[in-house]
């Protein structure tokens, strides 16, 4: 692994690729930034051409979905020793390249679990108090057949929120899903050398979330195991080392580390981020209110339209009368296929 300066602070302009090919069916996506001045956020890098290939000579164009961001169409799906590599073509014709990344063939097999908890938390105006939190944690066992294995774990969080609204012409009901990652203050790592072939990774802490009312439904907990290649996985931990400086793996973006990327005509230039070729497993389990051990109340996420209206019925079953939830910022009205 090569060292990496913290300290290091560029005036921006460098071109962030982050992306990957796995082993889950489907389409993949690229997301190409640069970097601006010091502590603000990269921009997207719009009108590239992007191009996926395989080592079976598959190559597929992917489009542009959003700014800066690109996904195939599904021609090429990764496989377990697959190799792949991605070509970007800028606007203005510099050309970038991965370097070549075979998707790992073994993978550990994950049990997730919770546990509510209590952490401790200070208000907006100073006071240190306790909140309730419910904490995810995995016990992995690792194949008997992976000496060389690295590891990584994210948690996702999904769940729904349904609002019911009267009005002269009738009753609107809303049905929405937000996703929100845990697991953003820090990136939970394992290679073999720490461990013999065989063993049980015992009681993985790998998150926590508030308890409120996003538990008032169903509220899904996603633990995302990846098995990287080894260039991948010291990234990472490159990565994982900043985000602990920083306070967050999302405050920074992936962030002052080189990767795997390269200028085809300028190999001096730095490029930022990774392009991964990874086996991914997930587990999932889902928790409502009846397995929150104390009432978490009814606390609406939404603006009430209605609060000053003291007669107004408050339908049984609903959360509260308030504003449709498809108005509120990182809604998704299409639910993932195990809702």
């Amino acid at each position: 692994m090569e060292p990496i300066d913290f300290e290091k602070d560029p005036a921006g302009g460098q071109l962030v690729v982050t992306g990957s090919v796995t082993n889950a069916k489907g389409n993949y996506g690229i997301s190409l930034k640069r970097t601006t001045q010091e502590k603000t956020f990269p921009v997207p890098v719009q009108g590239a051409q992007v191009t996926l290939h395989d080592d079976q000579g598959q190559q597929e164009l992917l489009q542009e979905q959003e700014k800066g961001v690109y996904q195939s169409k599904g021609l090429i799906q990764g496989q377990p020793g697959g190799t792949y590599e991605v070509e970007i073509v800028l606007a203005d014709g510099t050309t970038y390249r991965s370097r070549p990344e075979t998707m790992p063939t073994a993978i550990g097999k994950d049990s997730a679990y919770y546990e509510v908890a209590k952490r401790e938390k200070v208000s907006d105006s100073g006071v240190l108090f306790e909140d309730q939190v419910l904490e995810v944690y995995a016990d992995t066992q690792l194949p008997e057949n992976a000496p060389s294995l690295y590891l990584k774990w994210n948690v996702e969080t999904v769940y729904s929120v349904t609002t019911i609204i009267y009005n002269p012409l009738g009753t609107e009901i809303t049905y929405c899903y937000f996703y929100n990652y845990p697991n953003a203050q820090g990136i939970h790592l394992f290679n073999s050398q720490e461990l013999p072939v065989g063993s049980v990774l015992k009681k993985q802490f790998l998150g926590f979330r508030e308890i409120d009312y996003s538990f008032l439904e169903r509220h899904y907990f996603n633990v995302i195991q990846t098995s990287l290649t080894p260039g991948a996985y010291d990234y990472w931990s490159q990565v994982g080392e900043l985000s602990n400086r920083t306070g967050s793996v999302f405050d920074t973006p992936p962030g002052l580390v080189t990767g795997n990327v390269y200028n085809v005509e300028d190999a001096n230039e730095p490029v930022l981020g990774y392009f991964e070729a990874t086996l991914v497993d997930t587990t999932r389990f889902f928790l409502t209110r009846s397995d929150i051990p104390f009432n978490i109340g009814a606390t609406c996420p939404c603006t009430s339209l209605f609060l000053n209206q003291p007669n107004f019925p408050f339908p049984i079953g609903s959360l509260c009368p308030c504003t449709a939830c498809d108005e509120l910022p990182g809604v998704r009205l299409d639910p993932p296929s195990y809702f």
